[in-house]
């Protein structure tokens, strides 16, 4: 690997390789071995989540690639038998890849909100788990822990499944 801080090296020879991936390299015994480069698709914003009003917590960032799961675990607040998540759309006008919507105001845009009730009085923690997949359906689901053992199940709170958006 070679490292330099001339931009315009780093830009050539990244199209070199580039090139060269695209092209394929000619092997000894004469067959040509290419690489197939898959364009991903990348999630437009970052997505956050709030627990009962409180501040939002960066879930999984803009332009992250499609699908991704991701998992949070947070500790109980205090006793509660039931609380919100609120799965939070967040602009960054710096890296929106949807820049044709405006933004301006940076408000959160509240996607979807899941009710979580029945939540056991022994939780130590809570984890919350989002899956988005390449047609950007979101699933999302929070869980209990009322053991430190591992390898005990854990109870699930809640689940919402939000299609994608048309």
């Amino acid at each position: 690997v070679y490292f330099t801080a001339n931009a315009e090296e780093a830009v050539a020879r990244g199209a070199a390789l580039f090139g060269a991936l695209q092209r394929g390299h000619q092997l000894h015994n004469g067959t040509t071995q290419s690489v197939a480069l898959v364009q991903r698709k990348l999630l437009p914003r970052s997505l956050g989540l709030e627990v009962t009003s409180g501040s939002p917590i960066i879930l999984a960032a803009a332009c992250s690639p499609l699908p991704l799961t991701r998992a949070l675990e947070f500790l109980p607040a205090l006793p509660a038998e039931a609380f919100a998540l609120s799965l939070l759309e967040l602009a960054d006008p710096q890296i929106d890849l949807d820049a044709s919507s405006s933004f301006a105001e940076a408000e959160p845009r509240r996607i979807a909100t899941l009710p979580v009730h029945g939540v056991p009085t022994e939780a130590i923690a809570f984890i919350v788990r989002l899956s988005i997949a390449v047609d950007a359906t979101v699933e999302l689901s929070c869980y209990a822990r009322v053991s430190c053992d591992t390898s005990q199940p854990e109870t699930l709170l809640g689940s919402a499944s939000i299609p994608a958006p048309a």
